[in-house]
């Protein structure tokens, strides 16, 4: 008897991370389709509020990142008014771990740089290609070259 309270004893926090790790992982396996759900019901809500939400207003979601990284050429509702020309406000989508050059095109679609080359070689002058911060940018259609660089290496949303 003493020999089983022993290993009872000996083995009993193992036995109870065990259980703790078969259950977390018992319950991942059983919601994991509302798990990966869960970024298009937001979508979705987003939709039926008509862009708003119970914070205030949706300001623009990221795309799908099988599609385009550019959600721009279509301006914000609000343009900003400097009292000369219209400034479109261009929203571009970069994802984590995307390609220079397809920023670079991003960028070329969205009228905010005149070519990708031209794109690709002021970044690399100003040594920003691993500095170009992921995310959702918000950038002024009447930007310099060096101000769409400086937009870029700024955190996105």
């Amino acid at each position: 008897m003493k020999k089983l309270k022993d290993f009872f004893y000996d083995k009993n926090d193992i036995l109870v991370a065990l259980v703790v790790l078969a259950v977390a992982a018992l319950i991942v396996t059983w919601r994991v389709d509302v798990i990966m759900d869960y970024p298009s019901t937001l979508v979705a809500e987003a939709g039926e509020h008509g862009g708003e939400s119970e914070d205030g207003p949706v300001i623009g979601l990221p795309p799908e990142t099988t599609g385009s990284a550019v959600t721009s050429g279509e301006a914000i509702d609000n343009p900003i008014d400097s009292g000369a020309d219209e400034v479109d406000i261009c929203a571009v989508y970069v994802n984590y771990g995307e390609a220079l050059e397809v920023v670079g095109a991003n960028c070329v679609t969205a009228g905010l740089v005149g070519s990708v080359d031209e794109f690709m070689t002021l970044v690399n002058e100003r040594g920003a290609a691993s500095s170009i911060q992921a995310g959702q940018h918000y950038i002024p259609s009447n930007v310099t070259p060096d101000e769409l660089i400086d937009y870029l290496l700024q955190p996105g949303m």
